[in-house]
């Protein structure tokens, strides 16, 4: 393949308006939305499925997930994106099932990312794409602060005052 070609990162227009908007500020690549068969970003042989932690869930009570992970197999690099804390699960699933599938697509060579918000997510397929030479990231695009580590609040402990057990040994000489 010519060097010379621009590269395409196919988006599957079923992804939201926000999302795609996002990568679309972000990024320098050119951007061509259709109806995917195989993931939700796809540039050249890179194949990148998307979803929130709550559609993760669902698409494995309805085995869905499963059968995006065997088209996806066809690529040679299939990365897997989740956007959620799976600590934060309770309603549907267990978060032992959560991992258990993820650990299914892991040993099926499928490389899983969890992430905390969009800006990470976005971040990340930007630098998937970066990595395979597809395209270059400038990390200028992203809002300075985005990474920054969470400042922890310090605990202060009161401190006790200290009075002499007799307070008539000091005195000013």
């Amino acid at each position: 393949m010519s060097e010379d070609k621009p590269k395409i990162l196919f988006i599957d227009d079923r992804e939201p308006a926000s999302f795609v908007n996002l990568v679309i500020e972000t990024s320098t690549i050119l951007i061509e939305m259709k109806h995917l068969e195989t993931g939700d970003y796809v540039c050249e042989d890179v194949v990148i499925e998307r979803k929130t932690i709550d559609d993760f869930v669902s698409s494995i009570i309805d085995k869905r997930v499963f059968r995006q992970c065997e088209r996806m197999l066809k690529s040679p690099h299939r990365y897997l994106l989740i956007s959620g804390r799976i600590k934060d699960i309770w309603s549907k699933i267990t978060p032992h099932a959560v991992l258990g599938a993820i650990a299914f697509f892991v040993t099926n060579g499928i490389s899983v990312v969890t992430l905390d918000d969009n800006e990470e997510m976005v971040y990340m397929i930007l630098k998937i794409l970066e990595n395979h030479g597809k395209l270059v990231v400038e990390p200028s695009y992203f809002k300075k602060d985005c990474f920054k580590k969470p400042v922890k609040k310090k605990k202060f402990k009161r401190k006790r005052k200290v009075k002499p057990k007799d307070s008539n040994k000091f005195s000013l000489t």
